[in-house]
């Protein structure tokens, strides 16, 4: 499954992952400005292959030159005002956000290593973390640092954006961090928060996202990092294992599994099995890895949204899918 989610994620490099891209118009009849009313957003899912191809560099190393592509793509989507990354990275009014940084900084990290990464994202990293508050409940937004973008900018998180707090967003600037190889008060604070959010039933969710699979790996992705959060996976396990589809997979709509959630799933379980050891993970994994490969091979995947707002892409369900087959692929070469 690994090589042929490689070769499938080269495939779509032919047209640039065209698929990854997420356009939208925001007219000026609206109250927006610039030369141009349609936007394309794609560095978040550029960020997010980039880093599964990165991934696999050491036992494939003929798709350097897709990962370093997309890498000069990424960084030339910078913006030069200390704030990193915009979803639409020319729409004035929207401020960069953590979690393109988050994604941009862990292919980064995947590519060129830790000291790279952190000369290419000191600046809105360090911002970020300067807005961490005591209780973890960190913005998603970095606005510009120049004061009259940053007016404009507030006020449209005020009228449109919104700013209500992200558990998604926060635990991927967490993973960012430790792979940075960060500690420190302001991520235990951070990861404390994510863990409060934590929904009765053992998810997570975000606003970002139209069901809770996303939240909830990335949630157990980051507190699996620290061995005083045990208890909130154990509850993520029950969640996870009571909502599994009949053919051993996850979905996010109805009984018929899909791809990227089950991917979702199986990197949670990964997260889970690392600090709880006496769940019966494995064999949940294995029925999942199942059906993921019986869904490529019958080519029965069905595309779901990865966001709330409908958008599908293929490259980002192969990229999630390559990541849940890299970290269970020891367990499978077992069996």
């Amino acid at each position: 499954m690994v090589d042929a989610s490689i070769e499938a994620l080269l495939a779509f490099a032919g047209n640039g992952f065209a698929d990854a891209t997420h356009t939208a118009r925001f007219s000026r009849t609206a109250g927006f400005s610039g030369p141009q009313e349609t936007h394309a957003g794609n560095v978040f899912g550029h960020a997010i292959v980039a880093e599964a191809l990165a991934s696999v560099l050491d036992r494939a190393p003929h798709v350097e030159p897709v990962v370093e592509r997309e890498l000069t793509h990424l960084l030339s989507l910078r913006r030069n005002d200390r704030s990193g990354w915009a979803y639409y990275p020319h729409l004035r009014e929207l401020p960069a956000d953590a979690d393109c940084l988050a994604a941009t900084l862990r292919a980064l990290v995947r590519a060129h290593g830790r000291s790279y990464a952190a000369a290419q994202t000191h600046e809105p990293l360090f911002r970020w973390l300067a807005g961490v508050p005591s209780d973890g409940n960190v913005s998603t937004w970095i606005p510009s640092s120049d004061p009259e973008l940053a007016r404009l900018q507030t006020t449209w998180i005020e009228s449109m954006w919104g700013d209500s707090y992200d558990v998604a967003v926060c635990a991927h600037m967490v993973l960012a961090l430790v792979d940075l190889g960060g500690t420190g008060a302001a991520i235990d604070a951070v990861r404390a928060a994510i863990a409060r959010a934590q929904q009765p039933d053992g998810t997570w969710t975000s606003s970002l996202h139209r069901t809770p699979w996303y939240a909830t790996m990335i949630a157990c992705l980051a507190l699996h990092t620290d061995p005083g959060y045990a208890e909130a996976l154990q509850r993520a396990f029950t969640a996870l294992a009571a909502s599994r589809a009949p053919d051993g997979g996850w979905a996010a709509r109805g009984r018929t599994s899909d791809a990227l959630t089950t991917s979702f799933a199986l990197l949670a379980l990964d997260a889970i099995a690392a600090r709880a050891p006496s769940l019966p993970v494995q064999g949940l994994a294995l029925a999942a890895l199942r059906c993921l490969a019986a869904l490529r091979r019958e080519r029965t995947a069905t595309l779901v949204p990865f966001l709330r707002n409908e958008a599908t892409s293929a490259s980002i369900t192969v990229a999630y899918s390559l990541k849940a087959a890299l970290v269970w692929e020891p367990v499978v070469s077992l069996e």
